[in-house]
């Protein structure tokens, strides 16, 4: 749905299970478990493929560095359009990919692909049989 619509997601994740429990000793901060769970993992995959970021806060404290980058990313953003030369109403995902080459030090954060939805300026042919003659 999220494809289909063009919606960015940002996804922030509550799960403490990449901590491994022996590491909870503030001596060994360096020496902790950075693991994703099966739940993080689609949260992740969900920010990416609709062209936004997943975030994973260490603590509740850390909830509002992470709302407060959701809100620099989404007031630091460009908008490109673009039609592709073959568009088709085929209902299958189609995917793209952009590319800032000569510019390191530009992120390009996008989604992955397309749906293609019918527009005013763009309908179907459709092809209707002839009525019989009387």
């Amino acid at each position: 749905m999220a494809q289909r619509t063009s919606v960015v997601i940002y996804t922030i994740s509550t799960s403490t299970q990449w901590i491994s429990l022996s590491q909870t000793d503030p001596s060994k901060m360096g020496d902790r478990k950075y693991h994703l769970t099966d739940g993080d993992k689609i949260l992740q995959e969900l920010a990416e493929e609709t062209g936004g970021r997943a975030f994973f806060p260490y603590h509740v404290d850390d909830l509002d560095q992470s709302f407060q980058d959701i809100g620099d990313e989404l007031r630091n953003q460009y908008s490109i359009a673009y039609l592709p030369t073959n568009y088709v109403l085929d209902g299958r995902y189609h995917k793209i990919r952009i590319e800032v080459p000569e510019h390191k030090g530009y992120q390009v954060r996008a989604r992955r692909g397309y749906l293609p939805a019918p527009t005013p300026t763009c309908r179907q042919h459709q092809t209707l049989p002839a009525e019989p003659a009387q």
